[in-house]
């Protein structure tokens, strides 16, 4: 009786670790979005220099000394898209997982926040990927001086692919020790589920046997 108390409260406190693991890593993604966005949106940054006539409008990503000095701005626009975007739907997904606080039934969908966070570390992965293959040329970051600027974005986009990625194993695992308390099948578990089949056809056999007689 003691043993299967003491598993769940251990079930217990284990989902709800893995819960605030989750929570946290929603608040950063947040936190990382937002930052994204302030990053992109100030002219003074250097990574994008909209507040101007479209003429002199200048894009950090694409850009090169020796070939595109404005560099393309619609890469600009991209990552403000998928920062913006990925922002909401985080925050979306906070709320939505705070609610499993009150409804623990909750966590038998588990999938359809596991398909949305597999979905956007996708989203992010690919926005992780364009930023860093159009990063600007050597000699425009050292022209604009903003290579933190950039390097934070970079950094903050592969951030919150990770941290999403993580989120997919998560919402799995705090499903699976609620349901079971972390219980993992052993080979003794197996002897002693195969032994019990074997007992209870031995038994089925024997009363057959008493009624035929």
């Amino acid at each position: 009786m003691a043993r299967r108390v003491l598993g769940a409260y251990m079930g217990d406190a284990t989902v709800a670790t893995l819960f605030s693991i989750k929570m946290l890593f929603y608040l950063t993604i947040i936190g990382f979005s937002i930052t994204i966005l302030a990053l992109m949106g100030r002219n003074s940054d250097g990574i994008w220099i909209h507040s101007v006539p479209p003429a002199d409008e200048y894009c950090a990503y694409k850009s090169s000394l020796q070939v595109n000095l404005q560099g393309i701005a619609s890469y600009c626009k991209y990552i403000v898209a998928v920062a913006a975007i990925g922002l909401v739907i985080s925050f979306l997904e906070f709320c939505y997982s705070f609610l499993g606080i009150f409804f623990k039934w909750q966590q038998k969908l588990w999938y359809i926040e596991g398909a949305i966070n597999f979905f956007f570390w996708a989203w992010w992965l690919v926005g992780a990927i364009v930023a860093t293959a159009a990063r600007p040329s050597t000699g425009m970051l050292n022209l604009h001086n903003n290579r933190t600027e950039v390097n934070a974005v970079e950094a903050l986009l592969w951030g919150n692919m990770c941290l999403y990625f993580f989120n997919v194993f998560l919402v799995f695992f705090i499903y699976w020790v609620g349901e079971t308390g972390g219980w993992i099948p052993t080979v003794a578990d197996y002897r002693v589920l195969t032994s019990l089949e074997k007992d209870q056809t031995l038994s089925k056999g024997a009363d057959l046997h008493q009624e035929t007689a």
